[in-house]
Formats: C-alpha cells, sequence, structure tokens
C-alpha cells in the first residue's frame, strides 16, 4: 500500500471539499502518482473518472489501493460522499453527484458523446452542488472531453488543476483545458497534493484571490521601475510615491508626453531617456550621499 508524505490540516467540522478527477489514455500512471502522495486524513474526497470500454471490467481500484494509504472503492449508485475516500467510476456507468453530496451513477446510453464515462458531466455536477468546494483536475488523455467542465467548475467559484502536458504521454485533453479556460495551476502528479494542502489550510476562494494578486500584470509605473532596474541596476520603489510621480510627470513634461502610456513606450525604447528620469529621481538633497570625494574627506579628518 502506498504512503503518503503530506501532511494535512484536518478539520472534522469544516466542510467536504470534492475533488473529481478525469482520466483516459496514458492516465494509469499520472493516477497512481497522484494518489500515493495524497494524505490519510483531509476534508477531500475523490471521485475518478476514467475512460474504459463499457465491455471491459475496470481493474482500478484494485491497482490504485496499492498505491494508496486511502480506502479506494468502486461507486456505487446512491452512496453517501465521505471524507478520505476514493471513489472510481465503476463499468458502464457515468458518474455524477446531486445536492445531498450522494454519488449518482446512471448507465450508458445510445445518446451519450464518446469517450465515457463523461467527465463533463461529472466535473459539471460536482461545479453546481459544491460550488466554491470542489475541485477539477485533468490528466493525461486525447480529446477534449472535460474541457467545458472545467469551465463549469471556474464559473461556480471552484479549482482546476491540469497535469503538466510536458508529463503526460497523451496531452490532448490537457492542452484543450489549458488553451480554453484560465486554469488554475498547471502541475505534475505528484505535486498535486501539495497544491490540495493550501486549498484544504486556506479555501479556494483566498487561493484563486492570491494567484490573481501574483499573476496581476505590472501596472505602468511599476513597468516604470522596472526600465530604471534594467538600465542602471537601482530599485526606486521605497521611494516615496509621491515623488517617483513627480520625477515621472516632470520627464512626461519635457519630453511632451500626453500619458504615461505614451511615457512608457519611449522609456522602454531609449536608453537616454531612461538616463535622464534616472538623474531626476537622485534629487540633490541626497546628492552628499552619492559623493566619494566627500566620504574620503571625512575619513580623513
Amino acid at each position: 500500500m502506498g504512503r503518503s508524505h503530506v501532511s494535512s490540516s484536518f478539520d472534522e467540522d469544516k466542510p467536504l471539499i470534492l475533488v473529481a478527477i478525469g482520466a483516459s489514455a496514458g492516465g494509469l500512471g499520472p493516477l497512481s502518482d497522484f494518489v500515493s502522495t495524497l494524505p490519510r486524513q483531509s476534508r477531500f474526497a475523490y471521485l475518478i473518472a476514467q475512460h474504459i470500454s463499457p465491455e471491459r471490467p475496470s481493474l482500478l481500484p484494485e491497482i490504485l489501493q496499492k498505491q494508496s494509504s486511502l480506502k479506494v472503492i468502486q461507486a456505487e449508485d446512491g452512496t453517501q460522499l465521505q471524507k478520505g475516500v476514493i471513489y472510481i467510476s465503476p463499468q458502464g456507468k457515468n458518474i455524477e453527484v446531486n445536492d445531498e453530496q450522494r454519488i449518482v451513477l446512471t448507465p450508458f446510453s445510445q445518446s451519450d458523446s464518446k469517450p465515457l464515462p463523461s467527465i463533463d458531466r461529472l466535473f459539471t455536477s460536482i461545479a453546481h452542488h459544491f460550488k466554491e468546494n470542489c475541485v477539477g483536475i485533468i490528466m493525461s488523455g486525447t480529446g477534449h472531453d472535460g474541457m467545458h467542465g472545467m469551465q463549469e467548475i471556474q464559473t461556480h467559484g471552484g479549482y482546476t488543476i491540469v497535469q503538466d502536458p510536458s508529463t503526460a504521454k497523451f496531452d490532448g485533453m490537457p492542452l484543450s483545458s489549458i488553451n480554453d479556460c484560465a486554469v488554475n495551476a498547471i502541475l505534475a502528479p505528484e505535486d498535486m497534493s501539495e497544491e490540495l494542502r493550501l486549498i484544504e489550510t486556506y479555501s479556494i476562494p483566498e487561493i484563486i484571490a492570491q494567484h490573481e494578486k501574483v499573476n496581476k500584470p505590472p501596472s505602468d509605473r511599476e513597468r516604470v521601475l522596472e526600465s530604471l532596474y534594467k538600465y542602471k541596476k537601482v530599485d526606486f520603489s521605497a521611494y516615496k510615491e509621491t515623488t517617483i510621480n513627480r520625477r515621472i510627470e516632470r520627464r512626461m513634461m519635457n519630453t511632451k508626453s500626453q500619458t504615461l502610456q505614451e511615457y512608457l513606450v519611449l522609456l522602454e525604447s531609449n536608453p537616454k531617456e531612461v538616463v535622464m528620469l534616472y538623474d531626476d529621481m537622485l534629487i540633490g538633497v541626497t546628492e552628499f550621499f552619492r559623493d566619494p570625494e566627500a566620504f574620503q574627506a571625512l575619513s580623513k579628518s
């Protein structure tokens, strides 16, 4: 049996977080790597929808049980979801959840789009019934099943993780989700449990908000300071904002730049303007501290 190497801040009173994993061709290895790192105690329940022929019995529960310290079982219709359990979609059935946090299994029908079981159906159901307490994970596979479901998860406040395509045997499913929705994380399977640990420690809304702050493009003012650092290797970010703004405004007037964006274009294309702004930033009252001769004189006194 596999052993977890990730600790968990488990709290029985907090609501269950449902993690749904979709995999297809080449998915057995990533699934094994993923479940082997999961903590024994956590707020998570796991549902796995693995594309498989309806005529072939799935051995996935037995295979994954050897890799995981969690309980791995084949899903049954009406089962109440429990924390710390991995449920596997059975042969010939689509798997979904309802608002009572129970598993809903339905037989394949002629109208079902292939491949099966439908990852999109699973993801859409967890999005609607678990909202900000659900995570969708796409692993190796061909085609684009799961892409629409990932969009639904994000729309309803959930979290999305995709296997790094460079680690996937078949990158069709991972790439389709990456290209069509702004997934929250792209990770190797063995690194996904660490992302789940962060979600458990904080919350999905908090993690998403933090990602947005980190990934927010720099403002025009920040780009001005980046240009100064790039060419002059001086970090002005600790200067008073009002001082920085006045110096930039003065250079804008001198260069007849109508907007900060217009000045930024000039600054990033003209190293001479960087020098001019740099000199303006170094206001006269601090000139003494940049005068080597003054310090030499002091050292001799």
